[in-house]
Parts: C-alpha cells; sequence; structure tokens
C-alpha cells in the first residue's frame, strides 16, 4: 500500500514538472509570436526606419537579443526539469536493478535453502525408516527365540527349528553415510534444546550391537542343531546296530521291553501290525529314551543280576553309553534353552531399555516440523 502510494506520488511530480516545461515553452512561443506581430517584424526586415505606428526604433541585433533574452531562461530551467527527471528515470532504473538483484539473490538463496532441507529430510526419512524396520525384525527375532526356547524345553530331543526373518534393513543402514547423516542430525536439532548427540550415539551403538547378538544366535544356533543332530543320529545307529544283535540271539529277544521299541521305532504294536495314522507317534528320542532305553536298561541289569550271563553285560554297557549320551544331549539342549531365555529377557522383551532406548531418540525426529529446525 505504502509503495503504491509512494509510486503515485512520484507519477504527479512528474506530471507536475513536465506539465510547467510545457506550459513555459508554449508560452514563450506565444509571447515571441506576439511581440514580433505588434512590431511588424514577422513579415519584414526589420531597419532603423522609425514605425510611425507604434513609434518604436528597432536595431537589427535587437532581434536576438529579444529572443535570447526571452527564451533563454524558459530553456534553462526546462532543460534543468529534464535533466533532473534524466538523472531521476536513470535513478529509479538502479533502484529497480537492485531490487530484482536482492530478489534473485532470495530467490537462489532459498531454492539453496529447500535443496539443502530435501536433502537432509531425505537421510532423516531413510533413517527413521531403516531402524523402525531394525526394531520391528529384531522384535519378531524375540518372539522366535522365545518360541524356540519353549520347544527345546518341552522337547529337548527333537530338532527344533528356529524361525529366521530375512531382512536387509541392517544392511542397508550400514550403507547409509553417517557423516552425512549426522550432518542432517545437526540440522535438525540446531534450534531445539535437546542433548541429541548422546542419545544418537546410543542409538547407533544398540543397532549395532543387536546385529552381532543375531548374528551369534544364527551361529550358535546352526552349531547347536547339528551337533544335536549328529548326536541322535550316531544314537540311533548305534541302537540299531545293538538291536539287530539283541533280535538274533535267542535270550534276549524275548524280553518284555523289546515290544516297546517296535512301537517306537518301526510304529508296529504288539501283534506286529502298523499302528493307525490317529494313534501314530512322531520318533522322539525323549520318548526313546523313557519308554525304551530306561526300562530296557532296567530289564537287562535285573537280567544280569539274575543270571551273571555275558550277553547281558555285553548288550547293557553299548546302551548304557548311548543312554548318558542322549541325556547329556538332553541336558545341553535345556540348557541353551535356558541362555535363550535370559537373553530374550535382557534384549528382546518389547519393554525392554534397549529398544525404548532407540524408539525414544527415533521419535523425537519429526519430519512434518522439520521446516522449523
Amino acid at each position: 500500500m505504502e509503495q503504491q502510494q509512494n509510486r503515485l506520488i512520484e507519477k504527479l511530480i512528474l506530471f507536475t514538472l513536465i506539465s510547467l516545461s510545457i506550459v513555459l515553452l508554449v508560452y514563450s512561443f506565444i509571447y515571441l509570436f506576439n511581440y514580433y506581430s505588434h512590431n511588424d517584424i514577422l513579415l519584414h526586415v526589420p531597419n532603423n526606419i522609425k514605425n510611425p505606428v507604434n513609434n518604436l526604433h528597432l536595431q537589427p541585433n535587437e532581434i536576438g537579443d529579444s529572443i535570447g533574452g526571452i527564451l533563454n531562461p524558459v530553456i534553462g530551467f526546462t532543460a534543468c526539469i529534464l535533466t533532473f527527471l534524466a538523472f531521476y528515470i536513470q535513478y529509479r532504473a538502479n533502484e529497480t536493478q537492485k531490487i530484482l538483484f536482492e530478489k534473485q539473490i532470495l530467490n537462489e538463496k532459498t531454492i539453496k535453502d529447500l535443496d539443502i532441507r530435501n536433502r537432509h529430510v531425505t537421510n532423516l526419512k531413510f533413517f527413521k525408516a531403516l531402524v523402525n524396520s531394525c526394531i520391528t525384525y529384531y522384535s519378531r527375532t524375540g518372539e522366535y527365540l522365545i518360541e524356540f526356547s519353549n520347544l527345546e524345553t518341552t522337547s529337548p530331543l527333537l530338532t527344533n527349528k528356529l524361525k529366521h526373518l530375512s531382512n536387509s534393513s541392517y544392511e542397508n543402514y550400514q550403507k547409509l553415510n553417517l557423516v552425512e547423516l549426522y550432518g542432517s542430525m545437526v540440522y535438525y536439532f540446531k534450534n531445539k534444546n535437546e542433548d541429541w548427540e548422546e542419545q544418537f550415539e546410543k542409538a547407533i551403538g544398540h543397532l549395532d550391537y543387536y546385529h552381532k547378538v543375531i548374528i551369534e544366535i544364527n551361529e550358535t544356533y546352526k552349531y547347536h542343531v547339528k551337533k544335536k543332530s549328529s548326536c541322535l543320529v550316531d544314537a540311533n545307529d548305534k541302537i540299531n546296530i545293538t538291536m539287530s544283535n539283541v533280535f538274533t540271539d535267542s535270550k534276549l529277544k524275548n524280553m518284555k521291553s523289546l515290544e516297546v521299541f517296535n512301537e517306537v521305532f518301526y510304529n508296529l504294536d504288539k501283534t506286529g501290525q502298523k499302528i493307525s495314522a490317529d494313534s501314530f507317534k512322531e520318533m522322539d528320542f525323549e520318548i526313546i529314551q523313557t519308554k525304551f532305553l530306561t526300562p530296557f536298561i532296567k530289564e537287562l541289569e535285573q537280567k544280569y543280576n539274575e543270571t551273571k550271563s555275558d550277553i547281558y553285560r555285553e548288550t547293557l554297557l553299548p546302551i548304557v553309553l548311548i543312554n548318558k549320551k542322549v541325556g547329556y544331549e538332553k541336558i545341553q539342549a535345556e540348557f541353551y534353552a535356558y541362555e535363550l531365555r535370559g537373553l530374550y529377557d535382557t534384549y528382546f522383551t518389547p519393554d525392554n531399555q534397549y529398544f525404548n532406548q532407540i524408539k525414544t531418540f527415533i521419535n523425537k525426529i519429526d519430519l512434518e516440523n522439520i521446516s522449523q529446525a
């Protein structure tokens, strides 16, 4: 509004000065015309003869003096006005150019600031998305961990499977440039009264630690499963070798506990018929140990004590060793499950301190308000 008023005043001043100049010039020409018309010198060359009408006596040089005396002040004043107008127009042009230049600089600065903001927003958006994805991945891993731990506790002699999610969030997080990411954090928190640097260091430290923990869990799981499978396969082979000798011996093949062996190993009932699918039970070494190995060992010990026959002692020794090996593997599995539960309670519960520290820091990054940073 004020600029419009100033422009209106400038236009009025220019109009007044130009009008005044035109009026003075017109007045000068009218005055000269009337003057020379009155003295009859417009169409006649002046001379030294006295005019009988108005009694004027004009010298020839008086024409130039009269023209110069009348027009010079008018022309001079008009020239001053026009010179002033020329300088004023140049001044206004310079001011306009200055304003346009300042606007151009401001626009370039605005574009540059916008580019910087967009770059930082992109960095923070990727960082926040990847960290949230990592937290989800770690939480799901914890759920699978406690599920596997419960399976190892209830069925320690089965080859239980630890579910594993395929997730590339941490690998993508590692591709982020931490120097640029730190610069984006500085940009975001520069006008905020936040002690963010320590929290940022803790957050990325926790992410690195969780990654190492999960790698260790997977490596330990592979070792545990391989060791357990090897032990159980070896035990199964040794049982089959021992039992082949048992079933060919006239004294051993009629032992009562062998009926359970057929049921557990071959899914056969006492009559040698296949057990129906509804009654079928998966072969579990814990069942083998409970229902067959332990009763079979007791029966062999009883027979040996009664008869002192070497056949019972020779059969008893490998069976006892197999049972001990299987029992040790059971203890190992239960201890492994106990360690996994402790790991879950420390690092993978939904409200554990490490998750909370990461989430607290991530929630401080509000991308909707980054323009205020």
